[in-house]
């Protein structure tokens, strides 16, 4: 059968993130730099056997396909001619698409409820966890409440990671509007100083976080690169940022936050002048 490699390869880097989150900016690579140069026609007929075979497994199937691997690859190819700072472009992406997971999860929130109730799937987790059904039940409970966070976050990897590798030439010099630091302050100001600490606040207060710690490991890798000035030390410029990023994230919050307003602070001084 005609395209049956692409179609092959496209389910299976569609399954791998069940089973490795972290590879969910595979498949969106591939169909950007391979099934893109086919002709429109083609690519065609290879999302609609996709989509009818992910139909026949379930119909949530083609939702996850559309709603979070479409519009990531649609609004890439959106988005590259625009006049827009590319992690914008990626946080942006990255609310869309976690915008209907969420709306998935909030439409099968009865069926999703009723996981509580199967003392099958909870005696499996249990033996897993090595738990009693009980605390597997508040383990999951516990978890539901940072849904909204939890998709975000592999949503934002997934959509970094893709960028990183289709647009790896111009990493050095991604940049990102400190507007987006306003998620963070509101929830923040709200938290301590309204005294509103619900799970609403703290997922908005971590999603703001994470925008900047990401941008913030970008930001120490051109540091270091861009002061030692050494084209050799790439890698290790990258595993360096990575350590400092996942052991002091707070630092690279810091450096972040630091960094996006003092370049948006230099733009408007040129403006001035």
């Amino acid at each position: 059968m005609i395209f049956v490699k692409e179609i092959m390869i496209v389910l299976l880097l569609f399954v791998l993130p069940f089973l490795f989150p972290l590879s969910s900016f595979l498949l969106p690579v591939y169909k950007i730099k391979q099934v893109s140069k086919l002709r429109p026609k083609d690519r065609i007929i290879i999302n609609i056997v996709v989509l009818i075979i992910l139909g026949i497994i379930t119909p949530i199937l083609m939702v996850i396909y559309c709603g979070f691997y479409g519009i990531i690859e649609l609004l890439y190819f959106y988005f590259k001619p625009k006049n827009i700072k590319t992690f914008d472009k990626i946080i942006i992406i990255a609310i869309l698409s976690s915008a209907i997971i969420f709306l998935l999860y909030t439409i099968n929130l009865d069926k999703i409820n009723g996981i509580y109730n199967n003392e099958i799937l909870l005696n499996k987790l249990g033996s897993i966890f090595k738990i009693n059904t009980e605390q597997v039940k508040l383990m999951l409970m516990e978890n539901s409440k940072f849904f909204s966070y939890t998709v975000f976050l592999i949503s934002l990897t997934s959509v970094f990671l893709t960028y990183v590798v289709l647009e790896r030439e111009t990493y050095l010099y991604w940049d990102i509007s400190y507007l987006w630091l306003l998620i963070f302050i509101i929830a923040f100001f709200v938290e301590k100083f309204l005294l509103i600490n619900n799970y609403y606040i703290i997922n908005m207060r971590e999603i703001g976080r994470i925008i900047f710690v990401l941008y913030g490991m970008k930001s120490i890798y051109s540091c270091l690169y861009l002061n030692l000035n050494n084209a050799k030390y790439k890698f290790l410029f990258h595993l360096v940022a990575f350590f400092i990023t996942m052991r002091f994230s707070l630092i690279a919050f810091l450096v972040g936050a630091a960094v996006a307003f003092s370049k948006n602070l230099l733009i408007l001084k040129k403006n001035k002048d």
